[in-house]
């Protein structure tokens, strides 16, 4: 992410003036470039939004730590206390800071095992989350074919890490795995990150904030290698999970597939 110098605000420290003003006076986004479309615009809130959340995932706003008030926010940000709550609570919804009445904003410190599970909703039968072991990892690189280029929103011939992994409870296969990743946001993604590659783990050693995720779930029958991979036996119904996952900023980073058989647990939907 650059401001219209062209250098990266977050590499800068916390100290980020940002807004430009038009001929009225009014509050603008200075111009920033765009991969492949020349210059463009985004709404100010949101480009305070993404230079803090860079921040944060950078270690520039460390875990814990407490944000200035909203004025002098807004005044190091060189913005409008407006503009800058706006951006706060797009942050709080991302669950990067907590405000907390009569003390301030604080950034959150989320332990790297709250961020593994944070996207994954398998429960056990008394409703706690899988702790899985991995098995049969496997990483791959090769040019992103149709699918991927559409839903991690790839523009041109682009190339993805594929990993393929089998979640595993008590000795017993529960889900296969297979996620694509963009090479251009995890370059060197196999010798920099380590088995087996888990997407919490990956985001925190790149300094990317992820924000949300959607899934699709749907139910299939297991053919033969789904089948023989979980160790049910083949026509057994399964839930099948199509989700991505999206960085601060609106960037898909993850596109993950997955076929998941839970003998003695659940899937939970958490609507809120």
């Amino acid at each position: 992410m650059v401001n219209s110098s062209g250098r990266d605000p977050a590499q800068r420290g916390p100290h980020t003036s940002l807004a430009q003003t038009n001929a009225g006076g009014e509050e603008v986004d200075p111009p920033r470039p765009s991969a492949g479309k020349g210059l463009s615009r985004k709404p100010l809130f949101q480009l305070v939004h993404e230079v803090l959340a860079e921040q944060i995932a950078k270690g520039v706003r460390e875990p814990g730590a407490v944000l200035p008030n909203e004025t002098d926010l807004a005044r190091e940000m060189g913005v409008s206390a407006g503009t800058l709550r706006k951006a706060l609570d797009i942050l709080e919804a991302d669950h990067l800071v907590s405000r907390r009445q009569g003390r301030g904003t604080f950034v959150n410190d989320q332990p790297l095992r709250t961020l593994a599970f944070r996207f994954d909703n398998a429960r056990t039968a008394n409703g706690e989350w899988v702790s899985a072991t991995f098995e049969d990892v496997q990483v791959s690189i090769g040019p992103a074919d149709d699918k991927e280029r559409s839903r991690l929103q790839l523009g041109g011939p682009q190339k993805v890490f594929r990993i393929e992994r089998l979640r595993v409870l008590d000795g017993s296969p529960y889900m296969l795995e297979h996620s694509s990743m963009p090479e251009a946001l995890f370059p060197e993604l196999a010798e920099r990150a380590s088995t087996p590659y888990q997407l919490a783990d990956v985001a925190v050693r790149y300094g990317i904030a992820l924000a949300r995720a959607q899934e699709r779930v749907s139910a299939l029958v297991a053919g033969g290698s789904v089948a023989e991979r979980l160790q049910v036996p083949e026509g057994t119904a399964v839930l099948s999970l199509d989700r991505i996952a999206y960085s601060s900023e609106g960037t898909p980073v993850e596109l993950r597939l997955a076929q998941c058989y839970l003998r003695d647990g659940h899937y939970l939907a958490d609507m809120r």
